[in-house]
């Protein structure tokens, strides 16, 4: 029987900061989505922005790994989009 990977203790102590909320609020509010393809037994994160599909190339092992990724995107996206405007 195979044992399960372990989770780093970076992706189980994980907590999304206040500006990570402003920043996934303000995307899906234009309609800016990010999300979790399972794969097999592992994950990819896509993101629609504004309709336009970019297919995710990084394999993730959980999705709680693929979830903190979608979080640190949000406040990445957030921060060019408002430094541009």
């Amino acid at each position: 029987m195979r044992s399960k990977k372990k989770v780093s203790d970076q992706v189980k102590c994980f907590t999304p900061t206040k500006r990570m909320y402003q920043a996934s609020s303000y995307c899906l509010e234009n309609n800016i989505k990010a999300y979790i393809v399972p794969v097999g037994k592992q994950c990819k994160v896509d993101l629609d922005f504004k309709g336009k599909i970019k297919k995710g190339e990084t394999f993730y092992d959980s999705q709680i790994e693929a979830s903190m990724v979608i979080w640190q995107l949000y406040e990445h996206i957030f921060n060019k989009l408002k430094k541009n405007s």
